[in-house]
Formats: C-alpha cells, sequence, structure tokens
C-alpha cells in the first residue's frame, strides 16, 4: 500500500480514519 493510496482511502472514507 503506498502513501498515495493511503491518502485516496482516507480521501472517500473518513469514517475509517476516525
Amino acid at each position: 500500500m503506498t502513501g498515495s493510496r493511503a491518502s485516496e482511502n482516507n480521501k472517500h472514507d473518513p469514517a475509517k480514519l476516525r
């Protein structure tokens, strides 16, 4: 998993980040 991928995932899935 690249940093870019993680950033994108957090963008369309803020609920996961929290």
